[in-house]
């Protein structure tokens, strides 16, 4: 999950433990990371899926300590994923014949625009740039959506997956804003900038691979690592232009009483030692706060 990613390093960032240019450079490699992953969920196996169940039951009913549990889980998990695509597939099956299907993706074919704010939308809805492509790239290998439409909604969804991390950490410290603003000009611009070309230029997808499925998932990964080969020598520059366009916010006034200690007064003592009586005071006063309900205590008991 590169929004997983995106949340740890926001949150280094805000730390002070890893510089801005640095996180902007993890979340590009978050983005690779997510479409090396959507390329692994597509692999045909009937093996995986009763191999990953059968070893994450056995991990999480054998282990006896929290680790080997939690390692079950993730098994369990991703054989449920290959279950749910799986899943996906024969229902969507149907979906071939369906007049209703083929005339709304002859209008997504003509307008690429809606077929790239839909793939944004969902990504964002569903909390994962991962899921939406998966949906896309399993619609176009079942034949119900053009290559040219499960394209420009791949697109979408990396454009609405980056969308998650900054609205996620519209109250974090400016620091990691910057971050996650950042990766989505980056991502998101860049998303809109292939939309542009594919719409214009109409570049031959067909060399991307053989099926319609390796066509877009090859989109998707090359997509992703252009955008990371392109934008690691402009971290330092987009990090610049975030604090011009996110400025940090004013500091809140204090509230706090200021101390009468004045050090400019150390050479005048009859200054110095007002300053001292009225600090020796102020002192005073709070302690008898702190002591007046302490008093209670010793006429009135209450545990």
């Amino acid at each position: 999950s590169s929004t997983a990613v995106a949340m740890l390093v926001s949150s280094f960032t805000a730390a002070g433990s890893v510089s801005a240019a640095v996180g902007l450079a993890i979340l590009l490699g978050a983005d690779v990371g997510s479409a090396v992953v959507v390329q692994i969920l597509m692999l045909q196996s009937d093996l995986v899926v009763p191999l990953l169940l059968l070893a994450g039951v056995t991990a999480f009913l054998k282990s006896p300590g929290k680790t080997g549990r939690q390692t079950g889980r993730i098994l369990i998990g991703l054989g449920l994923i290959f279950v749910s695509l799986g899943m996906i597939r024969a229902a969507t099956d149907p979906l071939r014949d369906s007049e209703g299907i083929i005339a709304a993706m002859r209008y997504l074919g003509g307008d690429p625009v809606t077929a790239f704010a839909l793939g944004a939308i969902f990504a964002w809805a569903v909390h994962s740039s991962v899921a939406a492509v998966l949906l896309c790239v399993t619609l176009a290998a079942q034949g119900l959506m053009p290559v040219p439409v499960a394209a420009a909604m791949v697109l979408g969804a990396n454009l609405g997956g980056s969308v998650i991390a900054v609205t996620l950490t519209l109250t974090a410290h400016i620091e990691a804003r910057r971050v996650v603003m950042a990766n989505l000009v980056l991502r998101g611009g860049g998303a809109l900038a292939a939309l542009a070309a594919l719409a214009l230029l109409k570049p031959p997808l067909d060399l991307l691979g053989g099926s319609s499925a390796q066509q877009v998932l090859n989109l998707h990964l090359a997509f992703n690592l252009a955008v990371a080969l392109l934008g690691l020598p402009l971290a330092g520059a987009m990090i610049r232009l975030m604090r011009v366009v996110l400025p940090a916010p004013e500091a809140a006034p204090r509230l706090d009483r200021p101390s009468a200690l004045d050090p400019a007064a150390l050479a005048h003592p009859e200054r110095a030692l007002a300053c001292a009586a009225r600090e020796v005071l102020h002192m005073g006063e709070e302690v008898e706060a702190m002591l007046r309900p302490v008093v209670r205590l010793y006429t009135e008991w209450d545990d």
